[in-house]
């Protein structure tokens, strides 16, 4: 390629680019899609998961013993965070109508003689009842209980032993429970839902908002019958080009708000993220301009478009694993950029590397060369019959 071959591209390039700009500033839907829907999830979510862990779950108490064991644990759970008491109820009719209705959300039913069998040797009983219908409070709730009443169990157990052997009760707890769990959680240590659902929203928001934006100036040039001296590949280049960058900057945004107003951790490298921006974005848009080439008009790439982000997100490995789900399912993800980024974008911030980052790279550049290869010729198609026309 010659001197002037070059300069005649580049000046081609500027020319088409400065025409991108004209359009992208023109339509503000585009640079709203871009730029705000990222940012509008990542605060508004920030907000909602804020408090960071879910405490304080409406718990009602059926106490048909009233003894001085059962006012102690009443007493555990009235003291753990993890629970409120709403209230004391009188039957297990009640108890389970107040769960029903939602004015609770846990419940716990002390039988009538429980202390009696429990110092007699025969064993205790006390019923956990929830309501599993939110698996969130369901899981927070009766990991909660299980530990108050295994914590409650143990130390009957020492103080009995105590009383009648008259050894000390700090020797008996590690002879009758010699094993203990000391547990350590890395990268998410207070096991936080805003270090764990908000990047994952904010990308999804931020991949649909890139799309409907490629989407619409993609079917606008074949849509509206405009005519270019230039050819489609040099069109479809400059399309890539632009809102490649545009991602690439609107990623950058979506990291500095996560880490400066939620202060969310950036373990990994700046290059890490830096890279992986670069690679997604391109494949975001490639899937794009492929995708918007099968419709006809803009309206009717939004109805098909509007129908990716649900799915893109449950198939992406980011709430649900991937190896958990049926392998139709782990095959079909494959295709979608967001399943490449989504948790190696929380594990570099979070742990600061993952494993499985170049394999990521790797299988976004090949979508991106996969999307391109099919989106191309139908661009070239649609543009043709519109200048044909």
């Amino acid at each position: 390629m010659t001197v002037r071959n070059i300069t005649r591209a580049l000046a081609v390039l500027r020319t088409l680019l400065r025409r991108e700009l004209v359009d992208f500033r023109r339509d503000s839907r585009r640079m709203t899609f871009v730029f705000g829907a990222a940012v509008i999830y990542i605060l508004m979510f920030g907000a909602l998961y804020m408090p960071n862990i879910v405490k304080s779950v409406p718990l009602v108490i059926y106490d048909e013993d009233n003894s001085r064991m059962s006012r102690e644990i009443s007493r555990d759970f009235g003291y753990s965070d993890a629970f409120r008491i709403i209230g004391y109820v009188d039957s297990e009719e009640e108890m389970r109508a107040l769960i029903r209705e939602k004015e609770a959300c846990s419940a716990i039913h002390i039988p009538k003689n429980f202390a009696k069998d429990t110092l007699a040797g025969t064993g205790g009983t006390v019923l956990f009842l929830t309501n599993g219908s939110n698996i969130i409070l369901t899981n927070v709730a009766s990991a909660s209980a299980s530990n108050i009443i295994s914590h409650y169990s143990r130390q009957v157990a020492v103080s009995r032993t105590a009383l009648a052997t008259g050894m000390n009760e700090g020797m008996l707890r590690i002879r009758l429970a010699p094993v203990t769990l000391s547990l350590r959680i890395l990268n998410n240590s207070t096991q936080g839902y805003l270090y764990f659902f908000v990047i994952g929203l904010a990308l999804v928001a931020f991949q649909q908002g890139l799309l409907f934006s490629v989407g619409a100036a993609t079917a606008s040039e074949y849509e509206k019958g405009r005519t270019c001296r230039y050819g489609s590949a040099a069109i479809l280049a400059t399309k890539v080009l632009f809102y490649w960058f545009c991602a690439f900057a609107a990623f950058g945004i979506l990291l500095i708000l996560a880490h400066v107003i939620w202060d969310i951790p950036v373990k990994a490298p700046l290059w890490c993220f830096v890279v992986l921006a670069a690679f997604f974005a391109l494949a975001a848009v490639s899937f794009g301009i492929c995708f918007c080439c099968f419709f006809p008009t803009e309206l009717a790439f939004a109805r098909g478009i509007i129908m990716y982000p649900v799915p893109a997100f449950l198939l992406s490995g980011y709430t649900w694993p991937s190896a958990a789900m049926p392998l139709f399912t782990q095959y079909l993800s494959v295709l979608f950029p967001l399943r490449w980024c989504s948790s190696t974008v929380r594990e570099l911030l979070l742990g600061g590397g993952s494993p499985s980052y170049g394999i990521c790279l790797v299988a976004l550049a090949l979508l991106t060369v996969l999307f391109l290869g099919i989106g191309y010729p139908l661009f070239r198609k649609r543009l043709s019959a519109c200048t044909a026309a």
